[in-house]
């Protein structure tokens, strides 16, 4: 596995301590789920890493920025 990969999946189990000590608190549902969130696109971008796709996910990204700004004008 690459290291890189292994930095991203650390970083989602983070993600996933942080939902594990929230949990007990209902009032902080949003909070959670936004943990859960980041934890899920952290995943993917190891998927991305490992499959030396990540380039592709960044260009993905701006092109995706790009028709937004068209979209709404800027």
């Amino acid at each position: 596995m690459r290291q890189a990969t292994e930095a991203w999946l650390a970083a989602a189990d983070d993600d996933l301590m942080a939902i594990e000590s929230l949990m007990v608190n209902a009032s902080l549902s949003h909070i959670v789920a936004f943990h859960a969130q980041q934890a899920i696109e952290k995943v993917m971008k190891a998927v991305f890493e490992e499959l030396e796709a990540l380039t592709y996910y960044e260009e993905a990204k701006s092109i995706r920025s790009s028709i937004t700004k068209e979209l709404i004008g800027q």
